[in-house]
């Protein structure tokens, strides 16, 4: 699961209603259904459960790196520097049972 974060600092007014009112352009049918705060700082979480046997790390690295790709990708759908944009990937990576 790859989820986009926006950070909010303690000074956001918090106390406004959310705008929800639809654009027009916002309204086409390939419009993408959300905009992002241009000012806004982000963070990618990540959750992830890879393969469990310890003997499929080459499955592993693939299971990260689409992850990675995913990342890649909506950071370019939506406009995002991809050098700019920490991610946090946590979950079960199924390395092994360690003696």
């Amino acid at each position: 699961i790859v989820t986009l974060l926006q950070l909010l600092s303690s000074n956001d007014d918090d106390t406004s209603a959310p705008n929800n009112a639809e654009t027009e352009e916002q309204k086409k049918p390939n419009a993408p259904r959300h905009q992002l705060d241009p000012t806004g700082s982000y963070i990618f979480v990540v959750n992830v459960h890879l393969e469990g046997h310890p003997l499929k790390w080459v499955t592993r690295w693939k299971q990260i790196k689409s992850t990675l790709d995913r990342i890649k990708f909506r950071c370019t759908e939506l406009a995002l520097d991809l050098t700019k944009v920490p991610v946090i990937i946590c979950g079960d990576f199924n390395e092994g049972v360690k003696r």
